[in-house]
């Protein structure tokens, strides 16, 4: 039996405990509330993105009020807990805010560049798809080249495409 690379630290005190019931809520399209549970003497609170982990708050609170966030986005955020010098493992959590209402006049080109495709929703058993033309000719779109398609294998079923929330 070999063993290798063996590091003993001293600790400044009991075992920093990461916090535990994570939980995101009041979330809306520019905020949100983070909430945990834990036993330590102040926590830090960290954006954390693909490529970067950003520092954001170092507080005594078990919760957190995010405020500047973009609608229709995805996010992830991590709190540890601070025990003197010590630090706990980072607990993270994922969301996402809602979209926006859109004001009229509205009009949706369903083209890549459109920022409301994903506010889009279906009611009944079909998908739906953004495409070219739709599934019995090749017809154009009204604007652009890129329209939507909705399909279900189904007779007699309805589906409805369901627009974002409109604002007049």
């Amino acid at each position: 039996l070999h063993i290798d690379n063996i590091s003993i630290d001293e600790s400044t005190g009991d075992i920093c405990y990461a916090p535990t019931s994570l939980a995101v809520s009041n979330i809306t399209e520019t905020g949100a509330t983070l909430t945990w549970d834990g036993t330590a003497n102040s926590y830090n609170v960290y954006a954390i993105t693909a490529t970067d982990t950003a520092f954001v708050q170092n507080g005594t609170n078990t919760s957190f009020t995010i405020t500047g966030l973009n609608a229709m986005s995805n996010y992830t955020y991590g709190v540890e807990s601070v025990c003197g010098s010590d630090l706990s493992n980072i607990v993270t959590i994922s969301f996402s805010t809602p979209c926006t209402a859109v004001d009229l006049p509205y009009t949706e080109t369903f083209e890549a560049t459109s920022g409301s495709i994903a506010c889009w929703t279906t009611d009944g058993p079909g998908n739906w798809t953004v495409g070219t033309g739709d599934n019995s000719s090749t017809t154009g779109a009204f604007e652009g080249s890129l329209n939507a398609k909705i399909t279900h294998g189904s007779t007699g079923d309805a589906t409805k495409l369901i627009s974002p929330v409109l604002d007049n």
